[in-house]
């Protein structure tokens, strides 16, 4: 297996599925690249609840932009529905296989299907909850 020790933890992650189990995760936090991979699952019944809370400065030092609130809209959006992705330029079709989504500030969308399509990155700017009386893939 090729690439940068980076690349190669990543695919090891994503390679190993039946030792991962909800809130396992990757952080890369070099200073061009900020990502993290977590696990969301059922392989551990009690680990059924994850919280991510985002921080926007942990050390105190922080060189960023001015964050500009963005209400939360209090329609809830359902993946499963056409016009919930509006806001996209008119699209034709449902988040597909492969694709960057991104769902952005402001939007409060409900993952409402059982699976869906392997997505390249999915970015949440906004909300994005799951429907708990169905088993969700994401």
């Amino acid at each position: 297996m090729e690439g940068t020790i980076n690349e190669l933890y990543v695919q090891n992650f994503i390679n190993a599925p039946d030792t991962m189990e909800t809130g396992d995760n990757y952080l890369m936090n070099a200073t061009d690249i900020r990502e993290f991979e977590f696990a969301i699952n059922g392989r551990n019944p009690d680990k059924r609840l994850m919280r991510l809370t985002g921080l926007k400065c942990i050390s105190g030092v922080c060189d960023l932009g001015e964050v500009t609130e963005v209400p939360l809209d209090p329609n809830v959006r359902l993946w499963s529905r056409l016009e919930s992705w509006d806001w996209n330029g008119g699209r034709t079709a449902l988040p597909g296989e492969g694709e960057d989504i991104e769902i952005p500030s402001g939007i409060n969308m409900l993952l409402d299907i059982p699976e869906t399509p392997i997505l390249k990155r999915l970015e949440i700017n906004g909300r994005l909850t799951f429907k708990e009386d169905i088993d969700v893939h994401l």
